[in-house]
């Protein structure tokens, strides 16, 4: 809300109260030249126009509509772009003054009796007359408060959820509930509901909506006549403008940017999910609240001041370390919505301006927050630099790999609204928000920060497909505690910053000290193996249907692959991968190989080819163990073993144990992620943490005690 213009060639501000500190006024003083120059050349370059009567012939949609009206093909009976908002009214209501102020409000911007068609391929704007409007009226007055408070949620859910007709419109829609005389006031109520899809409004628009429905609503009610100037240009103005504006040189400059700036950027945040991320999105969420005290929130703007640096970037940089910590990537890329209203002549229009930027940050090298923060600033001192390319534009040049399980470019969103509220008092009524159940989610994860004079409220919004809502709230407690530690000391560096609050920090430490327990450190775990043989051969050791093996013969079948294997030249850490269909050769594989001193690759035979190659290769797995139905999948280059046609094997030593050649402490196995949100990522598994885990397992569940166990996983058989 800070605007500077030019007033007879000299540099003028409006400023909202408080915000013209001393230092933001010397460094105005400090850049005047500039600013001015900066103002001069936008006076009389790229001016937006009314279009001419040959362009209104064939209107154009913005870029963020395109995409708007391509998603409402592809999904015609979809609300998921309806805009819902309700406000309640204390006092003497006029239905007909309202209806009449609304009606004006259509009337006066064009975009709201706006529909959009197909012509020769492409999508066009078809602007109507006004419409005749009516709002209907439901009168609740006479069912019970706690009756009243439900039904007023299901009116709004039911509005919300109603689709609109992209082709027909109206685009917009509003409706009335009466909920009878207040018990405190003796005065009238009533919801006054709006519904617009996103296609012809922004969050902008919808506080334009409201400033001048109590303008009108107002003068009308005095029978005075509207005191609303009228629009010099429309939102089709600035459509056609962008289309003209947008291309040739300007164009290139944006988007070398921002080709520069997500430059091999991960396609995925890999955050740690409740449940597996669905094939295909379905946008459920729901919402947890977080309160951010005043005292805080004075010291974090403290700590961005000292570093030229704006709340936005203190909330932003310490958020980056809170998906660091929650994902363990330092590579991170997060969205933020800006109005995207940067010429005086669109600020008072109602459309679709709103853009989306991404925000990559680099936290690698363990810098301090102070560092981090100076990244974090250039970051979003360069993304507002270039903020006029439209992020529909942006994914469409840079074409990253579509996939229906995730948004592209970034899954994780961050706004702060820090813009001090209008006053909703107006002559004869008195104004509240009214709020609305969250059922929906755009993103994995959303945060939507709010300044008020209580402090900041902190709205995670969820996919619910994705976390559970402990998961959500011991992240936003996490959230807290890092906020609250770099608020005292922002220099420390990013690996001493605390996370954990107290209690689940005491949580934790009493886990740990309650589950400490030795085990045999300097073994691995083939040669826990072979302790059991010694014990009792005899014993079943795997069952699969029909067949079993005892500890004996598998020790036996283990002890001829590891020979053969080492003959091939196997070692210590080498990789050999494991394709093969479940079966008890695939156990003595397993074993087999750990023998050997390898470690083991599990593939699922399933696997498209491309991919197994992929994991092959960054494997680095010259050998395969297969079955002879699976070997014509194996990549090139990678030598195979078929344990069921390549007999030679079985002829090899079967009584002596393979003289040992791994430390406990070296790789026991690779496991690769599925990759279904990016590339798949070798996890690795060394002796001692196997060990360890066996161990805990064996505690726990009293392994020792069973006397077969089954091969029941084609991939993780730990024996």
């Amino acid at each position: 809300d800070v605007h500077l213009y030019l007033d007879r060639g000299a540099l003028r501000g409006k400023f909202p109260p408080g915000v013209l500190t001393p230092a933001l006024k010397a460094s105005l003083q400090t850049y005047k030249t500039e600013l001015t120059d900066y103002l001069l050349q936008a006076q009389w370059e790229d001016a937006i126009e009314p279009a001419g009567s040959e362009q209104r012939n064939q209107l154009p949609l913005s870029y963020a509509q395109e995409r708007l009206w391509f998603l409402g093909q592809f999904d015609p009976d979809s609300a998921f772009y309806n805009m819902s908002g309700a406000i309640r009214l204390h006092g003497e209501l006029d239905v007909a003054v309202l209806q009449r102020a609304l009606k004006e409000i259509v009337r006066r911007h064009e975009v709201l009796r706006t529909t959009f068609e197909p012509s020769d391929g492409v999508a066009r704007q078809i602007i109507h007359p006004a419409w005749d409007w009516h709002i209907p009226v439901a009168d609740l007055s006479a069912i019970g408060v706690t009756e009243q408070v439900a039904a007023v949620q299901r009116y709004l859910q039911a509005e919300a959820d109603q689709p609109f007709d992209l082709a027909q419109g109206p685009l917009v829609r509003a409706s009335l509930l009466f909920l009878g005389k207040a018990s405190e006031t003796d005065m009238p109520e009533h919801i006054l509901m709006f519904t617009l899809h996103h296609i012809v409004s922004d969050g902008w628009s919808t506080a334009i909506l409201l400033r001048e429905f109590m303008a009108l609503y107002a003068a009308y009610r005095n029978d005075n006549p509207s005191p609303l100037t009228e629009l010099t240009i429309q939102y089709v103005d600035y459509a056609v403008w962008q289309r003209q504006w947008l291309q040739g040189d300007k164009l290139e400059q944006h988007l070398q940017y921002w080709k520069q700036h997500l430059a091999e950027a991960p396609p995925v945040l890999e955050l740690p999910l409740d449940r597996p991320r669905p094939a295909v999105q379905s946008y459920c969420g729901t919402s947890h609240l977080l309160t951010i005290t005043p005292a805080l929130t004075e010291r974090l703007k403290v700590l961005g001041r000292q570093e030229d640096a704006t709340l936005f970037m203190v909330l932003l940089a310490a958020f980056n370390v809170l998906l660091s910590r929650h994902s363990g990537q330092q590579d991170i890329c997060i969205g933020t919505p800006v109005a995207n209203r940067n010429r005086l002549e669109i600020e008072g229009l109602i459309g679709f301006f709103v853009n989306t930027l991404v925000l990559r940050c680099d936290l690698s090298g363990n810098p301090t927050f102070w560092e981090l923060l100076q990244r974090v600033r250039d970051v979003c001192l360069g993304a507002q630099a270039h903020q006029d390319l439209p992020f529909e534009k942006l994914v469409e040049e840079l074409a990253p790999v579509r996939d229906m399980s995730h948004n592209p470019l970034f899954q994780v969103m961050l706004s702060l609204q820090n813009v001090p509220e209008a006053s909703l008092e107006m002559e004869g009524l008195r104004i509240e928000p009214v709020s609305m159940e969250m059922h929906t989610s755009k993103f994995d994860l959303d945060l939507n920060i709010t300044e008020r004079p209580t402090g900041l409220e902190v709205q995670f919004n969820y996919n619910t497909d994705l976390f559970d809502a402990a998961t959500i709230e011991r992240m936003a407690e996490h959230y807290r505690t890092i906020l609250e530690d770099l608020s005292h000391s922002p220099g420390q560096r990013l690996s001493t910053v605390r996370m954990l609050p107290p209690a689940e920090w005491q949580q934790l430490m009493h886990i740990s000290q309650g589950t400490v327990a030795s085990y045999p450190q300097d073994h691995c775990i083939h040669e826990l193996f072979e302790a059991q043989v010694e014990r009792d051969a005899s014993r079943v050791a795997v069952v699969l249907d029909a067949e079993w093996l005892s500890y004996g013969e598998l020790n036996r079948q283990a002890n001829r692959l590891a020979h053969a294997l080492r003959q091939r030249g196997v070692g210590a850490e080498m990789v050999v991968g494991i394709c093969m269909e479940r079966s008890l050769e695939m156990v003595v594989a397993l074993l087999g190989i750990l023998k050997a001193g390898g470690a083991y690759l599990p593939i699922e035979p399933e696997l498209p080819r491309g991919r197994l190659r992929q994991i092959v290769q960054d494997a680095n797995a010259t050998w395969m163990l297969t079955q002879t139905a699976l070997v014509e999948g194996i990549p090139s280059g990678c030598q195979t073993l078929c344990l069921d046609r390549d007999i030679e094997w079985q002829t090899c030593d079967a009584q002596n144990f393979p003289e040992r050649r791994q430390h406990p402490d070296q790789l026991a196995y690779l496991l690769y992620t599925s990759g279904t949100t990016g590339v798949p990522k070798g996890v690795a598994v060394s002796h001692c943490n196997l060990v360890n885990q066996y161990h805990a397992w064996e505690t726990a569940y009293a392994l020792q005690a069973v006397h077969a166990t089954r091969c029941c996983s084609r991939h993780n058989c730990m024996l």
